[in-house]
């Protein structure tokens, strides 16, 4: 994960700042409902469910979906992953229907 820092960091931007850990932050409530969606696969899975966990135990509106057999980025390689489509017109209508 040090090396996708180093290319993700911003200058003098501290690797806790919950700006980039949301799991740093001091305190969850008050936040708006989250849609947090996962991939089984992905270096960062448990730190998506964990943040899930904080924010329902803070009171927080959230719905999280961990995506089986998936991989980080797997929605943006509908080529590849025919899955791919199906996640993302879940995650379409849960969008439309969280600002209908």
């Amino acid at each position: 994960m040090i090396r996708y820092w180093e290319h993700y960091r911003i200058d003098g931007l501290d690797p806790d700042d919950p700006r980039v850990s949301p799991l740093r932050a001091s305190d969850f409530h008050d936040l708006p409902p989250a849609l947090i969606h996962t991939a089984e696969y992905d270096p960062l899975c448990d730190e998506g469910a964990l943040y899930a966990v904080e924010l329902a135990r803070a009171g927080v509106k959230v719905r999280h979906c961990r995506h089986p057999g998936m991989i980080h980025h797997f929605y943006g390689l509908g080529g590849a992953i025919p899955y791919a489509a199906t996640a993302m017109a879940a995650i379409g209508a849960e969008i439309r229907e969280a600002f209908g």
